[in-house]
């Protein structure tokens, strides 16, 4: 697809989460979503401050399902942040179930009523937001 600019579009490739540990990114990811791990690395000292400007080192697993990629960063010092505007947007075929799920998994769900449909989020353990809407 073209733009005003006659440059190609961007496709996102994947969105990135911080999570406190791997036992939490599988309960979002592989039993909330259904997604599977298709590949895990580290990302070392040198390289989380070359390109995020802090140290430290994180194990990073990749989930996907559905065309979608999410990276997981396992990094207890940090996730957590609940001031911010961050989040990932999915859609399933049944919007009702999955927030269902998710509260029974001790998750926070958030409604807003507004015309067009409710916008619904869940926060997961480690304060990541996700954006639910019903598949078309």
């Amino acid at each position: 697809m073209k733009t005003e600019s006659n440059t190609e579009s961007a496709e996102l490739l994947h969105c990135a989460v911080a999570t406190s540990s791997v036992e939490n990114a599988d309960a979002v990811f592989r039993r909330l979503f259904g997604m599977s791990v298709v590949k895990e690395f580290m990302v070392g000292e040198e390289l989380g401050r070359a390109l995020f400007g802090f140290g430290g080192q994180a194990k990073v697993i990749v989930y996907s399902a559905g065309g979608a990629t999410i990276e997981a960063f396992i990094s207890p010092e940090r996730s957590g942040a609940l001031d911010r505007y961050d989040h990932i947007c999915l859609a399933t075929r049944n919007r009702r179930d999955l927030i269902e799920r998710a509260s029974r998994m001790g998750m926070s769900v958030s409604s807003f009523a507004r015309e067009g449909g409710d916008v619904i989020f869940i926060r997961d353990a480690d304060g990541n937001f996700y954006e639910i809407k019903e598949k078309e």
